[in-house]
């Protein structure tokens, strides 16, 4: 019976020296997924190498081949952030992978098409996590989120940093008549008035 302890290290020693790349990891998330019950600890073998990958421009395929929404809505679910895999990267190659799994199922890959896609998972996903650059740029104009949260995020960071707010929304904050831009430029004309939440400066 000592043999199988060492005999599953051998195993996990192997499998872990193939987990150096992408489709080394996405492979064995897949036998993870199969073989779950009866070896929960590959799984957790994958998703802390996938923690400690870095990502760059690398999207959620394996062999030139999108991963199952199954393997996505599990990574979203339980893979740990930190490292190199943050809430926010993690939410883009999502977003990423929606856009190329319209495509396959020949959906119109518009907002709708692309929130029907990503919708079950992005539950899993902490929007409060998310940078201000993608709730500007992908979660406000798909609508994945209620727009008075769009509205209240945005709202924030423009007390905080009305100057970024103002360069990556530009036409919004100027032009825009929506509850999001209204609620912007408020904010921004309050501040620099000397009012900040109601109060004025002293």
């Amino acid at each position: 019976m000592y043999f199988v302890p060492l005999l599953k290290k051998k195993c996990f020693d192997h499998i872990e020296a193939q987990c150096y790349s992408f489709d080394g990891i996405f492979k064995w998330c897949e036998y993870g997924i199969i073989y779950e019950n009866e070896c929960p600890d590959l799984l957790e073998l994958c998703f802390k190498k996938l923690s400690e990958t870095a990502w760059g421009s690398q999207l959620l395929y394996c062999e030139e081949k999108l991963i199952s929404a199954e393997m996505v809505e599990r990574i979203a679910k339980d893979c740990p952030r930190g490292g190199y895999l943050t809430e926010d990267t993690l939410f883009v190659k999502i977003f990423e992978w929606g856009k190329e799994q319209c495509k396959q199922q020949k959906v119109p890959h518009d907002s709708n098409g692309i929130k029907h896609v990503i919708s079950p998972i992005l539950k899993h996903i902490k929007l409060k996590n998310i940078s201000i650059h993608s709730w500007i740029n992908i979660i406000q104009p798909n609508e994945l989120a209620p727009q008075e949260e769009c509205y209240k995020v945005t709202a924030d960071y423009a007390k905080i940093y009305p100057d970024m707010i103002m360069q990556l929304t530009p036409k919004m904050t100027k032009d825009s008549n929506d509850m999001l831009g209204n609620a912007v430029r408020a904010t921004m004309r309050n501040d620099m008035f000397g009012y900040r939440g109601g109060q004025r400066r002293r």
